[in-house]
């Protein structure tokens, strides 16, 4: 899974923001390196109709 897949796969104005942040300058690191399970994760927060975030990284980035 890619950035821009989270936008096909699951779509809505959310997953296209995900798409413009550039990672490499967050703690969590560039979305290719994150874990299948928490690519999981975010694909099932965005596809969620309920209010979701999730905190990650030694500077607590929003996800």
């Amino acid at each position: 899974m890619n950035p821009s897949n989270l936008v096909t796969t699951v779509g809505g104005s959310t997953a296209a923001l995900y798409h413009t942040i550039d990672w490499d300058k967050t703690s969590v690191g560039r979305f290719e390196s994150w874990p299948e399970s928490l690519k999981c994760l975010v694909s099932s927060m965005l596809s969620c109709p309920i209010p979701m975030y999730l905190r990650l990284g030694k500077d607590r980035t929003f996800l």
